[in-house]
């Protein structure tokens, strides 16, 4: 039988035409490739999650770490609070305690009256009938206070007799600006009368 005929196509080049339809399903075709793309996707997200993972993982042992520290560290000073409020408040009895003893240190560097001498003075001239309780001594000035003892009646009057006596003392005079009672009253358990006697320098200014 004859051979078929070629027909020539441009450039050179032969052409054959099919000689049947093609009539295949490439969807019903086993797939060829070596490896699948599928493969590549679940593998990345596998990876993806291993990744995260591990940060999490990393994280809540940071996380544990820090919050084991903190509380070390608030243990600590738990127990170092309260040996620390006491050296806080020793330092601040140690600052007032300072603070009194530089007012005595300037009083007694003004060289008004050493308090030895006033308490010898004060004691020469004391009625009996007088009880002194409290004596504040300063720079400022002397604070008196006592009971008087006796009658109630006659309390007041020895009480501005003792006012008067300090005031016209010649030592005292000269020492004090002013010399008089600030309070006058009767104690209601002992029914005495109670007396506060103020002495101050130079006007009771402090140099």
């Amino acid at each position: 039988m004859p051979s078929p005929k070629h027909t020539p196509s441009k450039g050179g080049e032969t052409r054959s035409s099919g000689w049947h339809p093609n009539f295949r399903d490439f969807t019903q075709l086993p797939d060829t490739k070596v490896v699948r793309t599928s493969f590549f996707v679940n593998g990345v997200t596998g990876l993806i999650a291993c990744g995260l993972l591990v940060f999490f993982v990393y994280q809540e042992y940071t996380l544990s770490l820090l919050n084991k520290q903190v509380d070390e560290w608030t243990a600590k000073i738990q127990q170092q609070q309260k040996p620390s409020d006491q050296a806080i408040a020793l330092y601040k009895q140690f600052q007032e305690e300072q603070r009194k003893l530089g007012e005595v240190s300037d009083f007694l560097a003004s060289e008004k009256l050493p308090f030895t001498d006033f308490v010898l003075r004060l004691g020469e001239m004391l009625p009996k009938n007088i009880a002194l309780t409290y004596i504040d001594y300063s720079a400022a000035g002397v604070t008196l206070r006592g009971i008087v003892k006796g009658e109630p009646d006659l309390a007041s009057g020895i009480a501005s007799a003792f006012e008067k006596q300090l005031r016209d003392d010649a030592e005292f005079g000269k020492k004090f600006a002013t010399i008089g009672i600030t309070n006058l009253t009767r104690d209601t358990l002992s029914g005495r009368i109670t007396f506060e006697i103020a002495m101050r320098f130079d006007g009771g200014k402090k140099k």
